[in-house]
């Protein structure tokens, strides 16, 4: 890659995040949003919408679909980087596994109660931080500069 590609490169970004930005109203209007909040939280109990049995069915086969379809594709650019065999075997298992989790605790929640629903959140996390590293590390990966292995010209 040469130094000019580079500089192309950087000032698209510059000029895309410029304009993403300048549409922002915070620049614009420096005391912010207005947001009106109650005086007490504590009077007013929480808003709980009970998810009925066929909403739950129909979101669960679509994310049934979605989501390994998408841990395939990632997975496959995961497989093709230079990282050793059993830590890819470690990452895509736990991306296997935080996927299956958290299609499984909608249900688990329902038929198990409330209190479990802290479940729905630990495998969230799990799920964020095992796409993330299967997502971007091809992409660092391959952004990465290689070290030079040619040997200089002999005199």
């Amino acid at each position: 890659m040469n130094l000019s590609t580079c500089a192309a490169a950087r000032a698209i970004s510059l000029v895309v995040v410029t304009i993403a930005f300048a549409g922002c109203d915070s620049a614009r209007d420096p005391s912010g949003p207005a947001i009106d909040v109650p005086d007490d939280e504590a009077s007013h109990p929480p808003i709980v919408v009970q998810m009925t049995y066929r909403k739950l069915l129909e979101v669960t086969h679509f994310h049934l679909f979605t989501m390994p379809v998408v841990l395939l594709i990632i997975g496959h650019l995961f497989l093709a980087t230079g990282l050793r065999d059993r830590a890819k075997l470690a990452w895509l298992i736990g991306g296997a596994s935080s996927v299956t989790a958290h299609l499984a605790t909608p249900w688990i929640v329902r038929y198990g109660g409330g209190g479990l629903a802290f479940l729905h959140a630990i495998t969230g996390i799990a799920l964020t931080l095992t796409m993330s590293v299967l997502t971007l590390y091809p992409v660092l990966a391959m952004w990465r500069t290689k070290p030079s292995t040619r040997t200089p010209p002999e005199a």
